[in-house]
């Protein structure tokens, strides 16, 4: 928007004082609109945050309702009245698979802690090729 000093012949002419006036409400919108952007830009990033955050909520509520499925199902193993065969044999069962688990997230873990070492051993090359580049090309300019 282009803002017009004095006037033509279809306007009046504006005195000095009105134009500082004009001039400060100009500044105080052209500020107000930028204060908006602003605000509009933070609500933005605030209502991705909370998108995230319910979703990473969402999630651990689902691996709780897994979990405590799972909890009630063992409970229910052990509680039930069977003979002594049937409860050893049920209770191997669980535990083999509750150590099944385990293990599962264990690889899973371990999986992604070498994922993240290859990734920062990465960066701290990608880091370090650049500065000894430039340590050859000093070092052989003082030869």
């Amino acid at each position: 928007m282009a803002r017009r000093r004095g006037g033509n012949a279809s306007q009046p002419q504006v005195t000095p004082y009105q134009q500082i006036e004009l001039d400060d409400g100009w500044r105080e919108w052209e500020n107000t609109k930028q204060e908006l952007a602003l605000v509009k830009r933070q609500l933005t990033e605030k209502d991705a945050l909370v998108i995230q955050l319910k979703t990473a909520s969402r999630r651990l509520q689902e691996t709780l309702r897994k979990k405590d499925k799972g909890l009630q199902a063992a409970f229910a193993i052990l509680r039930s009245p069977q003979d002594a065969k049937t409860t050893k044999t049920r209770k191997q069962e669980l535990i083999d698979r509750l150590v099944s688990e385990c293990m599962q997230r264990a690889a899973t873990a371990e999986a992604l802690a070498e994922e993240r070492r290859r990734e920062l051993d990465r960066l701290r090359y990608s880091r370090c090729v650049p500065l000894s580049v430039n340590l050859v090309v000093i070092h052989s300019r003082s030869w």
